[in-house]
């Protein structure tokens, strides 16, 4: 019998909107930011995976995924589910 799984979803925040000659600039470098920022949280994701399941009594499963639309880090969820022993 599996538990209920709990989830944590980190979404992308909207970008400004800028001059119109610089729009594409504008938002390439938003972009950039905006993924350096969801890696840094990719990481603090991967670094909490040893606490929540490399446990003794611990059975199941921990996924992490990233959507990416157009090169650009959308969200990222991340997924325990334990199965009940």
């Amino acid at each position: 019998m599996k538990g209920t799984p709990s989830t944590v979803v980190v979404s992308r925040a909207s970008s400004a909107q800028t001059p119109q000659g610089e729009i594409g600039i504008a938002n390439h470098e938003d972009s950039r930011r905006g993924n350096r920022i969801k890696l840094v949280q990719l990481r603090q994701v991967v670094d909490e995976i040893p606490a929540k399941v490399l446990r003794p009594g611990f059975h199941g499963k921990f996924r992490v995924e990233v959507k990416i639309q157009d090169g650009v880090i959308q969200n990222i969820v991340s997924t325990v589910e334990e199965n009940m022993r």
